[in-house]
């Protein structure tokens, strides 16, 4: 497949998922496509997990021990891939609200690995469920150098994040982190100059930040 997209141009990314086997822990023994004899360098790996109490009565229960587990398998065959992550499949439904700490855990795991991800579910009004007030949170869009780790605590509505721009980046290029409300305060090292933007539309702002060579901290409150 990869040679056949590749006969028609070189633009677009190869996503590669696991099989069924490795949604549940299974390690994932696929190497990364090649053509004509050369490692594709395009690659995105993207991989689902769930906990078996995912879509049943028995949500509340959900082990975050359990698939965290697996995520931590998909994570080594991350590093042996050598490729960024997008999960493409995770969260699911539930009735009630007891199972939300089961998906705060999960979103906290996935910025703890850098990871995008695309949340599962069959829900016509998905936008306007509780949920939504766990699944929105701050995140890096864009970092002008080498992110260095990023993380929210959705309950002191506090985010940070870490990158480290060097000499050969664009001191113009701007840096551009997701809020999902106006921040309240906003806190950067003095090489770092931040200004906030609505975005057309709803609550959420983008906050474009630009700097100097050198490793720099943000933190906002939200």
């Amino acid at each position: 497949m990869t040679a056949a997209v590749r006969a028609c141009t070189q633009n677009g990314v190869i996503m590669m998922e696991n099989s069924y086997y490795s949604n549940l822990g299974i390690p994932y023994s696929a190497e990364a496509p090649q053509t004509d004899g050369r490692r594709e360098e395009n690659v995105c790996f993207s991989p689902h997990a769930y906990d078996f109490m995912v879509d049943t009565d028995a949500y509340a229960y959900a082990s975050n021990d359990r698939v965290g587990s697996i995520f931590e398998e998909h994570r080594r065959s991350q590093e042996r891939l050598h490729s960024p992550v997008l999960v493409g499949e995770w969260g699911g439904g539930g009735e009630g609200e007891s199972w939300f700490p089961h998906i705060e855990f999960l979103l906290n795991l996935f910025d703890s690995y850098a990871w995008s991800n695309t949340y599962y579910t069959y829900s016509e009004d998905f936008f306007d469920q509780p949920l939504m007030r766990v699944l929105s949170r701050p995140y890096p869009v864009a970092v002008n150098g080498t992110l260095q780790g990023f993380s929210y605590d959705r309950a002191a509505g506090r985010f940070a994040a870490g990158f480290i721009q060097s000499l050969q980046n664009d001191a113009a290029a701007e840096s551009i982190f997701y809020l999902p409300r106006k921040a309240e305060r906003i806190s950067a090292d003095p090489a770092l100059q931040c200004a906030e933007e609505a975005i057309p539309g709803g609550e959420a702002w983008l906050l474009r930040c630009t700097g100097s060579p050198g490793e720099h901290r943000l933190e906002v409150a939200l």
